[in-house]
């Protein structure tokens, strides 16, 4: 599988800047939600953003990333008051994550033996 996993790094860093794209205009409705000036047409669009960020996070192997741009994606689209700092904590959390590597993550199967150091 070397040619798949040089491909999806190839398709990993043509999309980056879309990726880093989506990661600021999720920064940018967490900032505006601080100071009371989140319109319901970019709290949409940020959750779109994180919708789509979460898709693709797990499809190249990000799982904690896509993790945490589900919850933004589901708290975005909460009726009613958000935890300005649940969501703050999670699009830093994001950004973390998804900065981690540089390449896509190893196949998922590899994952349990190294998160607890045991041999599978």
């Amino acid at each position: 599988m070397p040619a798949l996993d040089a491909r999806l790094a190839q398709v990993w860093a043509e999309h980056r800047g879309e990726i880093g794209a989506r990661v600021d205009t999720i920064d940018a409705a967490v900032a505006a939600l601080a100071t009371g000036g989140l319109g319901q047409r970019a709290r949409l669009t940020a959750a779109r953003a994180a919708h789509r960020l979460a898709g693709t996070a797990g499809t190249f192997g990000f799982g904690l990333a896509s993790e945490h741009a589900a919850a933004l994606d589901l708290a975005l689209r909460a009726p009613g008051e958000s935890d300005t700092a649940e969501l703050a904590r999670l699009a830093a959390a994001l950004r973390v994550a998804l900065e981690l590597r540089e390449e896509p993550a190893p196949d998922d199967r590899e994952l349990p033996a190294r998160m607890t150091n045991r041999r599978l």
